[in-house]
């Protein structure tokens, strides 16, 4: 596998879509397998991106090899390792086949539309690698990278979605919006009015929980609500608001945010204390309601 990864990135092959090889029936390579006792019974394997194959490997174990073939798909992936790809391909590519061209316009939304992927994705590392990979001395190349770009951020969100446990992914999408709240919200956290954690719950689903107590001002919930309300839509996980004390100032920003995170009122735990149930006046028919022991 290491093998194949060092050619796959060396010869800058941007697609970097590999598979396991699989034997299909009535070819030779199925009945010389057969004839090992190397099939693996009643496999019926037929695409050969996916973490199956029906051939048992030599020289190591089929887990052994579904392992490495993992490993070797999620490094492939990573955005140095796209933005090395790029550079191979663009260093000894010769005069870009002519084609009509894109307008302009359409050029431009392409670039934002990779631009704001890898940014989404990658972070400022990313874009680091994404700025990089661009021929900015060969201009003509630029397109085609960013072309390939928009290919390997494909193959990526592909093995994203077939190769990472939905339960992994979910936890690595909770923790990237943990720490992105952690930040925005730094000062409240280091005077400690706001506490910010995260947990595994039954059926390993993962919960977000934030508890604050005493007067934090409109700035602080209008910003909270765009944070709570992008990781609700962007992921599956749960939300607890924790409200040890709630302040009267605050009443009119807690009840604009809570509008807003209305339609995902079932994922959301509202943990408040019988006084400050009162002064909100919490749905019981739109969050769930726990008093605060």
């Amino acid at each position: 596998f290491d093998r194949q990864f060092r050619f796959i990135v060396d010869s800058g092959v941007q697609s970097a879509m590999v598979g396991l090889l699989i034997a299909l029936k009535k070819t030779p390579l199925y009945d010389r397998l057969r004839e090992e006792r190397r099939l693996i019974p009643g496999m019926v394997a037929c695409d050969n991106t996916k973490l199956s194959t029906n051939i048992i490997p030599k020289r190591m174990s089929h887990e052994e090899m579904i392992a490495g073939y993992r490993d070797l798909q999620t490094r492939l992936i990573e955005f140095g390792t796209i933005a090395r790809r790029i550079r191979n391909k663009t260093r000894y590519f010769g005069a870009r086949p002519t084609r009509g061209h894109m307008p302009l316009m359409d050029a431009l939304a392409a670039l934002w539309k990779v631009v704001h992927c890898v940014a989404t994705r990658g972070g400022l590392m990313g874009l680091y690698h994404f700025a990089r990979s661009m021929p900015l001395r060969r201009p003509q190349l630029i397109p085609l990278a960013v072309h390939d770009w928009a290919l390997g951020l494909s193959t990526r969100d592909y093995v994203v979605r077939h190769f990472t446990d939905p339960c992994e992914r979910e936890l690595n999408l909770a923790e990237r919006y943990l720490g992105r709240i952690t930040d925005s919200f730094e000062r409240y956290v280091r005077e400690g009015s706001l506490g910010v954690s995260l947990d595994e719950v039954k059926d390993a689903h993962v919960r977000l929980s934030l508890s604050w107590r005493g007067k934090l001002g409109g700035d602080f919930f209008e910003r909270a609500a765009d944070q709570l309300e992008q990781m609700l839509r962007s992921t599956k996980s749960g939300l607890q608001l924790q409200i040890a004390e709630c302040h009267a100032a605050d009443l009119e920003s807690l009840h604009s945010m809570l509008a807003r995170l209305k339609r995902y009122g079932d994922r959301i735990i509202i943990v408040a204390d019988q006084k400050s149930r009162r002064m909100l006046e919490l749905d019981t028919s739109v969050f769930h309601v726990a008093m605060n022991t």
